[in-house]
């Protein structure tokens, strides 16, 4: 039994230099891009935050109010949620590049519903636009899409 516990504690030793070592790099990585600017030399920069104020705290309160087994992503692309039938390219590539503010899912990863959070941006008429097109994509697959008017913006 000694000779078992001393390998093991040989392995954990090799393991948790390797895993000191990779927290140091991440670190290091997430420094020296820090110092960067972030308007960049090419055509993509990094985006300030992920999400709106409103969102931030509109998905804080979906994570206290939901509970497992159900879980919450945020900006998820609606391709990763319903998807085309047959193989309709053009239908496709009206999804591919719109995402909804949050998905729950249930422990299977099934999705239960997704959500946007409509602010003034939402009173456009190209916006209200799209907006009835991913209505009526979400119905005809199927998939409950609510919407919460969000009149702080």
């Amino acid at each position: 039994m000694p000779d078992v516990l001393t390998a093991l504690s040989e392995k954990f030793k090799e393991n948790a230099l390797w895993i000191i070592l990779l927290v140091f790099g991440i670190q290091f990585i997430t420094l020296l891009f820090k110092k960067r600017s972030r308007q960049g030399s090419g055509r993509y920069v990094s985006r300030e935050r992920f999400m709106t104020d409103r969102e931030q705290e509109f998905f804080l309160t979906l994570n206290e109010v939901i509970r497992a087994p159900f879980r919450v992503f945020a900006q998820v692309r609606i391709a990763d949620v319903i998807s085309v039938s047959g193989n309709d390219i053009s239908a496709f590539n009206r999804i591919s590049s719109k995402h909804v503010d949050f998905v729950i899912v249930d422990k299977s990863f099934a999705v239960v519903c997704c959500i946007e959070l409509d602010d003034k941006s939402h009173d456009s008429k190209k916006r209200r636009e799209r907006d009835k097109f991913v209505d009526s994509a979400f119905r005809q697959a199927k998939v409950p899409l609510i919407r919460f008017r969000n009149n702080l913006s």
